[in-house]
């Protein structure tokens, strides 16, 4: 199952590495301040988060109503970066076996 899951974290990040890549360079700043600024300005919050292999985290923040959601990933030397943003999250409940049931 943990393969899964980083199978399913590295999509996401490929994924937004192309829309990065065809958009702008992503913001990067201490942790810290960019919680805050998702906290103050969408009231977003933690929902899911994963760590990879090379010890980065991925975090995935949300607005309570689903409105907003940014992706988060904090490299092991610190940097955070928002990676992807977007509208409309959906949050689904984990089935009790995992992604497999």
């Amino acid at each position: 199952m943990p393969s899964k899951i980083i199978g399913v974290v590295l999509l996401i990040l490929s994924i937004g590495a192309i829309s990065v890549a065809n958009a702008q360079q992503p913001l990067c700043s201490t942790h810290a301040d960019i919680t805050e600024q998702l906290s103050e300005q969408y009231a977003e919050v933690l929902v899911a988060l994963g760590v990879a292999n090379n010890g980065g985290v991925m975090e995935v923040l949300s607005s309570p109503n689903g409105a907003t959601w940014t992706v988060i990933l904090t490299m092991p030397n610190g940097m955070s970066c928002m990676i992807m943003a977007g509208d409309s999250f959906n949050r689904r409940a984990m089935p009790r076996g995992g992604i497999d049931g």
